[in-house]
């Protein structure tokens, strides 16, 4: 991968293996830290639930993502405080719709959900930018986040990395995104980072 200094922990195209890795760190970090309150993350759309267009691309009729569900169960038992970030728009009517949506279909137990404002308008550089200082204020204020999740590299990694123009977000994506990753799980850490974050497919497998 060209990010310099990127480490990759885990590269599969299977889904059980992927989940048992992240099991397994996350059990591996609380036996470190039995008592410390620690966070997790989780993106909403092609991550835990499914959106529309991938059910239909997909032909299946149940929106719940297998690995998502079982990180989001297995952070829960293990103590951890759950945090979804998304890059909805943040208007009352999203927020209501996501929370029952999350409801519904059994996440409803978290600490927080946090939707982009809407006056952004959704741009790699922006929602970088807006999930960046999300994660970084979480950590800092709310519980040190250990793992975050998401089907975006913006999910996972500060773009543009620390030191780095904002308008280097676009280049910083397209040379990740183009390393042939969309139909792979991986999980990375970054130098500077404290999570180490867990990239799920960004297209139909």
């Amino acid at each position: 991968m060209t990010r310099q200094g990127l480490k990759v922990l885990l590269d599969t195209d299977d889904e059980q293996e992927a989940t048992q890795w992240i099991t397994e760190f996350l059990t591996q970090v609380r036996q470190e830290w039995p008592k410390k309150p620690l966070g997790v993350i989780l993106d909403i759309d092609n991550t835990v639930i499914m959106t529309p267009s991938r059910r239909r691309a997909l032909g299946v009729t149940s929106p719940k993502l297998a690995l998502g569900t079982a990180v989001y169960a297995e952070a829960l038992r293990l103590g951890f405080q759950v945090y979804f970030v998304t890059a909805r728009g943040h208007t009352e009517q999203v927020r209501q719709f996501t929370e029952s949506e999350l409801q519904h279909y059994g996440f409803g137990q978290h600490e927080g959900l946090f939707l982009m404002p809407d006056v952004t308008r959704p741009t790699v550089e922006s929602i970088g930018i807006y999930k960046t200082a999300i994660r970084t204020m979480l950590h800092q204020h709310a519980a040190p986040i250990v793992l975050t999740v998401g089907d975006q590299w913006t999910d996972l990694l500060d773009l543009p990395p620390l030191g780095r123009p904002p308008r280097l977000a676009d280049q910083d994506y397209r040379l990740l995104s183009h390393q042939k990753t969309s139909h792979r799980y991986l999980a990375v850490k970054e130098p500077g980072l404290a999570a180490v974050g867990v990239k799920v497919p960004d297209r139909p497998m």
